[in-house]
């Protein structure tokens, strides 16, 4: 049973949408040395879930605090100590191992997926706004044309300005949802080799019982 260059390539592909997409935080003035430090502890934390030594209960506990940028240096030492005391239970297998790395990069990518969704939400109520104010210059260009020429020139000007505006945001929106389209189907990739690795290792537990079964 093996995991395949396949899946290489997808924890690659994953790992680069979670980069382009949540890029390090700039630290301010006063926070510097924690914030700089956030990136390096939870690329521990993931570490020590692949390898597995925490559960999935754990490791999601800890990605909150990654994502609000709160994850503290003595969160993941206090970590570290107790996996080391468990350091006798047995070793994860090769695809134990790359099913706890998809699980790691599909979480995050599902939190990119979700901060993309609410940007998602505020830009198309933003082009709403955006759409009666045009509508509303334009409509005071047309009452203002009859009786103050200049008015309406500045009202159409208003409107030129808007409208330029909210092409712009018209093509942000068309590339974020080409990215939202890109996060779900990388997530749909990893869900299905999630499935296949489930299912293999299943068989493997199946085989392993009915050995022991057989041996009594």
């Amino acid at each position: 049973m093996g995991c395949g260059p396949d899946v290489g390539r997808l924890i690659a592909l994953a790992d680069q949408l979670i980069q382009q997409h949540h890029p390090p935080t700039q630290p301010t003035k006063g926070h510097m040395e924690h914030t700089a430090t956030v990136d390096d502890l939870w690329a521990r934390v993931v570490r020590l879930y692949e390898e597995g030594w925490i559960d999935e209960v754990t490791f999601n506990r800890f990605r909150a605090l990654a994502d609000r940028g709160v994850l503290r240096p003595v969160d993941v030492a206090v970590l570290q100590y107790e996996t080391q005391r468990r350091a006798q239970q047995r070793r994860p297998s090769r695809e134990e191992k790359t099913l706890r790395q998809l699980r790691a990069r599909r979480a995050r990518l599902v939190t990119v997926q979700q901060r993309s969704q609410e940007t998602l939400a505020r830009l198309m109520a933003h082009l709403q706004t955006l759409e009666h104010r045009i509508a509303a210059k334009e409509a005071a260009a047309r009452d203002a044309l009859p009786d103050n020429e200049a008015e309406a020139r500045r009202y159409l000007e208003e409107k030129v300005a808007l409208t330029a505006a909210r092409d712009k945001l018209r093509q942000q929106i068309q590339a974020l949802e080409a990215d939202l389209t890109t996060l779900e189907d990388v997530i749909l990739q990893i869900d299905t080799q999630m499935a296949a690795l489930d299912a293999a290792l299943h068989r493997v537990e199946v085989h392993r019982v009915a050995h022991e079964q057989v041996g009594t």
